[in-house]
């Protein structure tokens, strides 16, 4: 492949990556967040039968 050609296709590579990035990035901070805690265990009283 010629230089030009080379050139051409890493900037598409680039621009493609970038553009998926900053995608994934928009709709990351979009999305609504966890209303509760995950870190936080049920309780004894939930899980009683």
């Amino acid at each position: 492949m010629c230089p030009l050609c080379l050139a051409t296709a890493a900037w598409v590579a680039v621009a493609a990556v970038s553009t998926g990035g900053m995608t994934a990035f928009v709709l990351k901070k979009a999305r609504p967040g966890r209303t509760e805690n995950p870190n936080i265990s049920p309780s004894k009283e939930d899980h009683h039968v």
